[in-house]
């Protein structure tokens, strides 16, 4: 029940914050340099810490290293984790700093502090990390961003100097992880009776097996809020705003 508020709640932000456009790019964003330390520059990622193509880690938007701890308990909501400090849904790579296991998953908001570790871990997260029920552990929990495209972005400044006030960076919406192409093929279909658009995003060669099924693109935040809703009147709660 506690997984289960923790990612209606998370949504709640989503849609009121919609992580607004601070993905797109490896500049300041939401939560400014919060639990982290000074890091020259965002970093790549190692090939198997990686399930999205280009992502860096963006310590200066969202970085701590704490105990965390899984109790046992089957939760909804798939690969996130949790933590007191947050303000809106970010994706993050989370790492087991002692056995180096690492993950790429959600982070929201832990509405709910109790005595032990402030991280809280997903059920889901906990298997791809090694957490075992019940142990608190030292994670280590980084923002991730995707850098933009250097001729991309002067095609949009030239576009934007034509017409278009501001251009929407997040125009996907990431509906479910999932470990298996089946299980990805099968949420997309899911997806498109009801008629919804529906991509599924396939692990890296070389990465972990995790497969990202994403709805879109939309051209405007109305119809992005539109979509975040109906995916998540499909039962998808924890679905959010993503780049790509």
């Amino acid at each position: 029940m506690q997984g289960y508020r923790i990612a209606r709640m998370a949504i709640l932000l989503a849609m009121t914050g919609v992580l607004a456009g601070c993905q797109g790019g490896a500049g300041a964003g939401l939560f400014g340099s919060k639990g982290g330390t000074d890091v020259a520059g965002p970093q790549t990622l190692p090939r198997e810490a990686r399930d999205a193509g280009e992502d860096v880690e963006a310590p200066e938007v969202f970085h701590a290293e704490e105990t965390g701890l899984w109790d046992g308990r089957p939760s909804l909501g798939g690969i996130w984790i949790a933590h007191p400090d947050v303000t809106d849904p970010e994706r993050v790579i989370i790492r087991n700093t002692a056995t180096g296991q690492s993950v790429v998953g959600a982070l929201f908001r832990r509405e709910r502090e109790s005595p032990g570790p402030r991280f809280q871990v997903s059920s889901d997260a906990a298997a791809q990390i090694g957490l075992l029920a019940g142990q608190p552990t030292e994670l280590s929990v980084t923002a991730l961003r995707r850098p933009p495209d250097p001729q991309t972005a002067a095609t949009a400044q030239d576009d934007d100097a034509e017409a278009a006030p501001t251009a929407l960076t997040r125009r996907f919406v990431q509906v479910a992880t999932v470990d298996s192409a089946d299980g990805a093929k099968q949420t997309a279909a899911r997806l498109t009776r009801a008629g919804l658009s529906a991509e599924i995003r396939a692990p890296d060669p070389g990465g972990r097996a995790l497969w990202r099924v994403v709805s879109g693109p939309v051209k405007t935040e109305d119809d992005r809020a539109a979509l975040i809703e109906a995916v998540r009147g499909l039962g998808f709660k924890d679905a959010y705003a993503v780049t790509r």
